[in-house]
């Protein structure tokens, strides 16, 4: 015995259109939706990261102040650039280099972060740091204190 079909031609045509999908208009809203979302979402992922980077620089740059200090203590004067181990000038990720500067009288150093790659673009610039321990920045959009707390 077959089964007898009970369907008509009207609800056929609505089972087909469920099973192909999504229309143009229907395709092209979506696309436009998540282009907005895009759109929003990129630029502060990329603002993001900035941050963390800068974070790790002064970090890095807390941390080589901190060596300097202890190399200090020990030698009478602070050490010269050439001293300081090459380890403590690398950031991770390489978004910034640490530069150290000290005087030839070894009375004073100066540190500073500077931006590498895409991290030029950040509104801070270049992180500073020096023997009095004050936080500053070069080239930047933002101020020393926005910077340094953020």
């Amino acid at each position: 015995m077959k089964p007898v079909l009970t369907s008509s031609p009207c609800s056929d045509r609505a089972g087909l259109r469920s099973a192909m999908g999504l229309s143009l208009l229907e395709s092209l809203l979506v696309l436009a939706l998540t282009a907005i979302v895009m759109g929003w979402a990129l630029p502060q992922y990329q603002n993001y990261l900035r941050r963390g980077h800068r974070q790790a620089a002064k970090l890095s740059l807390m941390q080589t102040a901190q060596w300097i200090e202890r190399a200090a203590v020990i030698q009478g004067s602070y050490p010269t650039a050439q001293q300081i181990p090459s380890a403590l000038l690398k950031v991770p990720g390489d978004a910034y280099s640490i530069q150290a500067q000290t005087d030839p009288s070894g009375n004073a150093f100066s540190l500073k972060a500077v931006p590498q790659t895409s991290q030029i673009q950040d509104a801070c610039g270049v992180l500073t740091l020096n023997h009095l321990g004050e936080q500053g920045v070069q080239g930047a959009s933002l101020n020393a204190t926005e910077c340094w707390s953020r």
